[in-house]
């Protein structure tokens, strides 16, 4: 046998190694929900139906894009708001921390409504 050629060492498998992920978890949450953060989205949500006004008075079905920026302990993929995102789709993203949304007049209604109205604990608390 060469000196460059070394043995292969074969590591047989145990059956302990062999075992289900758990997924999933708790939801975390990463700040309490105020009234003022509700209100504070839902004016980020007003203002960028706002800025895209004219696009939308053309045609109400234009899709446009919007910017949302997560907290930097939220950037992780299983942290992504998915619920306040459930009317204007998440469509890509740029920086770790930033999501780009897919926006339409009446979905950023839906929105600011589901941010002011949340119909469960999860989308409440997601929002903040």
């Amino acid at each position: 046998m060469s000196k460059n050629n070394l043995p292969i060492k074969i590591i047989l498998q145990k059956t302990d190694d062999i075992f289900s992920n758990s997924g999933g978890g708790k939801t975390k949450f990463f700040s309490e929900v105020t009234p003022q953060l509700q209100i504070d989205i839902s004016n980020k949500f007003e203002s960028l139906l706002e800025y895209y006004n004219d696009v939308f008075e053309e045609n109400e079905n234009i899709p446009a894009i919007g910017k949302v920026i997560v907290k930097p302990e939220a950037i992780a993929k299983s942290h992504k708001p998915d619920d306040l995102c459930r009317n204007c789709p998440i469509i890509g993203t740029e920086d770790l921390n930033e999501i780009y949304i897919k926006v339409k007049k009446k979905s950023i209604q839906e929105t600011v409504k589901l941010v002011m109205n949340p119909p469960s604990i999860s989308a409440r608390l997601e929002s903040g």
